[in-house]
């Protein structure tokens, strides 16, 4: 189970420095039922940071005199050069209370180990219906409490994810297939764009061979086809207009692929076929989802291999992968073709990216 107390700086700042190891309450309902396994979550009373704890031990005393006889003073949280007196917990506790609990001392052990938890969002995050689960977004809020780094990575923009942004909360989010970095407060922390004059020339080659064309910018998803409305989808004639917009990616539809990697490599740009090879997507050159993952790695200073990674097509493919904990959904539509890579239990209509993290976290949720 995971339990929220609430903790003032100075034994905040001690347990965090590893020079408390025992953290003393009453033991009233609000405690009775913690454990060994548990993990409690402290909030700083001042600044509001978390922290995060397991539980590896616990006593139960008939006062604070009794439990402070059964513990150093250091393991408490006392300087050598202090006394450890039993009253000092009178400025948390009334005696009433104390006579009427007792006291509970809960030996802790600092969680350090942070995972960043990755994740595409169509046909992997999304249900069918474009929407996420509430049992889903419980699940990633019981994981950022514990200190891990929620990710969005999808090749979507910006501008269609707002919506889902507000909702998950993530800690940073990879967006336009890499190109663009955001965090929490939406300030962008990378980003890899092709400038409007050469993105003109680009359009001018790319429409000899493809009529269907689209490009994403800062704010918007502008396509060539009217009819089509998906992804907030506005439409902008390329033969006849004149792009004045920053691109992170293009996406387009070849019949033959040999001919979109020519034009990738006239361009000096990246091409990454998708669904089985229907659409191209393009960005500059080293710029994909794993190259989104490899440098959030070094922003968060966690490891590739405490990346839990999810997705669902061949876009996904390189950044499950480079993972260490990588997984294709059950309902991926390559999953038979890739059977060597672990597949969640659960599709995204399941909600099979929280069912998964739940197991792996042993978080206490119910769908």
């Amino acid at each position: 189970m995971i339990y929220y107390l609430n903790l003032h700086n100075d034994p905040f700042q001690k347990i965090k420095s590893k020079n408390k190891t025992v953290e003393m309450r009453l033991f009233d309902e609000r405690r009775k039922n913690i454990t060994v396994g548990d993990i409690l979550i402290f909030e700083n009373n001042d600044s509001k940071e978390k922290l995060s704890v397991e539980v590896i031990d616990t006593k139960v005393f008939k006062n604070f005199e009794e439990l402070y006889k059964s513990y150093d003073k250091k393991e408490l949280g006392y300087d050598l050069n202090e006394i450890a007196n039993p009253s000092d917990m009178l400025k948390y506790y009334n005696q009433e209370n104390i006579d009427k609990y007792g006291t509970l001392a809960i030996s802790i052990k600092l969680l350090e180990e942070k995972y960043a938890i990755v994740f595409d969002m169509d046909d992997t995050m999304l249900k069918t219906d474009k929407t996420i689960s509430e049992y889903s977004l419980n699940v990633l809020k019981k994981l950022q409490d514990l200190g891990h780094k929620i990710v969005i990575n999808t090749a979507r923009s910006k501008y269609y994810n707002g919506e889902y942004f507000n909702l998950i909360k993530p800690d940073f989010a990879i967006l336009n297939g890499g190109a663009l970095i955001i965090d929490k407060n939406e300030n962008t922390v990378f980003k890899s764009i092709i400038d409007a004059r050469k993105m003109n020339l680009i359009i001018k080659e790319f429409l000899k061979f493809t009529s269907t064309f689209s490009v994403q910018t800062e704010n918007d998803f502008l396509n060539n086809n009217e009819e089509y409305k998906g992804q907030n989808a506005k439409y902008f004639d390329f033969e006849n207009n004149i792009l004045q917009d920053e691109v992170y990616k293009i996406v387009a539809s070849f019949s033959d692929l040999n001919r979109a990697f020519k034009l990738a490599e006239q361009f000096n740009l990246e091409c990454i076929p998708y669904f089985d090879g229907k659409f191209v997507r393009f960005n500059n050159k080293n710029i994909s989802k794993l190259s989104g993952n490899i440098e959030l790695s070094k922003i968060l200073n966690i490891p590739l291999d405490k990346f839990v990674v999810f997705g669902d097509d061949t876009g996904d493919l390189e950044m499950i992968k480079n993972s260490g904990d990588g997984l294709l959904m059950q309902n991926s539509h390559i999953k038979e073709k890739y059977s060597y890579i672990k597949t969640t239990s659960y599709t995204n209509d399941e909600d099979g990216v929280a069912k998964y993290l739940v197991e792996k976290f042993k978080i206490a949720a119910k769908p």
